[in-house]
């Protein structure tokens, strides 16, 4: 998850990014609580008593001082349980009015459980947890990054790599798909990003807000990160580490499905992967559109028929797991629906 950082780079779009309210450190001052209870009758709980109610079976968190217990929500929650967890047992007022329309706050009043003792800050140990130093990353921590180099892949598709070493400012939050592998050399880790610019679809005239942002980032520019969220690596991360070790028996069988030609990533290295390990991964494109006759692959969306012939099949004594990733419409409407029509289970598949 990335989020639009420092001081000198300002957003283009008024009101499309949150304002983040000055607060002062209280990381070392002494918690003094005047009353066990709010003004609302309901109970208040330090930062120490918040942070410990921090996974799958006890998850609290806090916005705008109020305390909610969300772990009845988890399973329930539109954006999955894992964008939940990587906030349990902190301060997510930013992250939440990041991502969610006034609408979600009268959705929380289910879960309401008390507010916050003292004014919860983002320097204060409920979001900053012990961290290993030997981890790049950590779910619960912000992380500063600055870029040290941007690769132009296509026309609206950069490669950008931050290094793994405040003012008032506006914030956006997005999550991305890191493309580095553990077998990768250190230091660094590489977004994949497709572009959204102003003014190409006409649905959407402004583009994407963070998207745009990073094209617009200049060397040694900085942007803030924290993950990773949920347990699954990235479907490219997986095929490359799956082919790296050669004492790995598994077979890989990858569609990958595109609105055009030109849109498809990653093309290059997929069909190197393909050809040096073709007993081991094969990949087969389909897209929307096609343009001139020169196309051998599938057109349209994923189909049963494409994924009969195109995955192994689902049995009792089946090994196959599908993974999938992408738009939750096609995911829903497309990909789920074929693969129950032809007999996987849901604990068969997962989606990211």
């Amino acid at each position: 998850m990335a989020r639009r950082s420092g001081t000198k780079l300002e957003g283009n779009n008024p009101g499309g990014w949150m304002v983040k309210s000055s607060m002062n450190s209280t990381a070392n001052a002494p918690v003094k609580i005047l009353t066990n209870e709010s003004n609302t009758g309901k109970p208040k709980y330090t930062i120490e008593q918040v942070a410990k109610h921090e996974n799958a079976n006890d998850a609290w968190i806090v916005i705008k001082k109020k305390v909610y217990d969300c772990t009845k929500l988890l399973k329930e929650h539109p954006g999955g349980v894992d964008s939940i967890l990587i906030n349990a047992g902190t301060d997510c007022t930013d992250e939440f009015n990041s991502i969610h329309s006034p609408k979600a706050y009268a959705m929380l009043d289910d879960y309401y459980i008390g507010d916050a003792a003292i004014p919860v800050s983002k320097t204060s140990p409920i979001t900053e947890p012990h961290v290993d130093t030997l981890i790049a990353l950590n779910p619960k921590t912000w992380l500063r990054c600055p870029l040290i180099q941007k690769r132009i892949i296509s026309h609206d598709t950069r490669i950008f790599r931050f290094s793994l070493k405040t003012q008032d400012q506006k914030l956006v939050i997005r999550a991305y798909t890191p493309i580095t592998t553990s077998y990768d050399p250190p230091g660094y880790f590489d977004l994949l990003v497709k572009v959204y610019f102003r003014n190409v679809h006409p649905n959407f005239p402004d583009g994407g807000l963070m998207t745009q942002h990073l094209e617009s980032l200049n060397i040694n520019d900085f942007i803030e990160v924290k993950g990773p969220i949920g347990s699954f690596g990235p479907v490219y991360q997986i095929i490359k580490s799956v082919l790296h070790d050669k004492n790995d028996s598994t077979e890989l069988s990858l569609i990958y499905a595109n609105r055009t030609e030109k849109d498809i990533l990653l093309r290059k290295e997929l069909n190197e992967l393909a050809r040096s390990e073709e007993k081991r991964f094969r990949v087969y494109y389909t897209v929307s559109e096609i343009v001139g006759n020169q196309w051998t692959y599938g057109i349209g969306h994923v189909t049963e028929m494409m994924i009969r012939k195109q995955l192994p099949a689902p049995g009792e004594d089946s090994k196959t797991i599908v993974l999938m990733c992408g738009p939750p419409s096609i995911l829903e409407l497309a990909c789920i629906p074929n693969l129950k029509r032809i007999g996987f289970k849901e604990s068969e598949y997962f989606a990211f």
